[in-house]
């Protein structure tokens, strides 16, 4: 090696030496933990001021320390979180003053108003019901089924819009007639049917015989005369195939039929033992 440098010597060669000292660099572990430390508390601390930043009523200041902009946060009071914002908007209870919502409790005027309104409308339910169960026929009560019922259309049938039937049933052979005058009588022992339905609108006992009205339509009706057994009470409705009153065969039963108190002439007797208006009444 001191040859070299002797011969580069001779040479003329410059020559430069450098020594190089490598230092160990000494481990500091509580250093770095302090530092992981640092580190996560730091993004604990950036996560957590998020949604507090977004909040109009904090105040930002913004400092220059040379290098780059520091924030800081600064909050005025102590900010409730959005979950206790939440419940406490919702756990108060609102009332309404003059159409204005407020938050403030009712005052003990305003409860005692609110009581006696609650009072007053139970005791109206409580008045409607009662009326309802005992007073069918009261005003209010028919003030409300006239709002919920419909009204009842009017019947404008005429005696020809019916078709008659037998006052003797389809399988009796009592003879039956028919005068010029409309009136129909037979002489038998059986029951006696109603020409067309209607309702029982009266009932005359004279003796020991009845007389029965019965109404069709608002301007056509029926008498039959001369029963000894009736089986309908007034306001009851009859069929046209079902007996109304029963004979005992010692008497002659007429049965005659009105329209607008008129007695109609317009009837005959059909090959079934039937009666039926007359096609070319007089």
């Amino acid at each position: 090696m001191n040859e070299e440098i002797e011969y580069a010597e001779m040479l003329e060669i410059p020559v430069s030496t450098v020594n190089v000292v490598k230092r160990r660099r000494k481990n500091k572990p509580a250093a770095l933990q302090q530092s992981l430390i640092d580190k996560v508390n730091e993004r604990v601390s950036f996560e957590e001021n998020l949604p507090v930043a977004e909040d109009p009523d904090l105040v930002q200041e913004k400092e220059d320390d040379g290098e780059h902009f520091v924030t800081t946060v600064v909050e005025d009071e102590l900010q409730p979180t959005r979950w206790q914002r939440w419940k406490s908007r919702f756990s108060q209870r609102r009332f309404w003053q003059r159409g204005i919502q407020s938050d403030d409790p009712p005052t003990r005027a305003e409860k005692i108003v609110y009581r006696v309104e609650f009072a007053c409308a139970g005791a109206l339910c409580l008045a409607i019901f009662l009326t309802n169960v005992f007073m069918p026929h009261s005003a209010i009560n028919t003030f409300f089924k006239t709002m919920t019922t419909p009204a009842p259309q009017e019947d404008s049938r005429v005696f020809s819009d019916f078709t008659l039937s037998s006052v003797v049933g389809e399988y009796s052979n009592a003879d039956v007639s028919v005068s010029a005058e409309g009136v129909i009588s037979f002489t038998a022992e059986g029951c006696v049917y109603p020409a067309v339905d209607g309702v029982v609108t009266d009932v005359i006992r004279s003796g020991d015989e009845y007389t029965v009205k019965i109404e069709h339509a608002p301007t056509f009706t029926s008498v039959v005369e001369g029963v000894d057994h009736v089986y309908y009470q007034i306001g009851d409705e009859v069929k046209h195939n079902v007996p109304v009153a029963f004979s005992d065969g010692e008497g002659t039963v007429q049965v005659t039929m009105y329209s607008q108190g008129e007695l109609l002439s317009c009837l005959q007797i059909d090959d079934e033992n039937c009666l039926a208006w007359v096609e070319s009444q007089p």
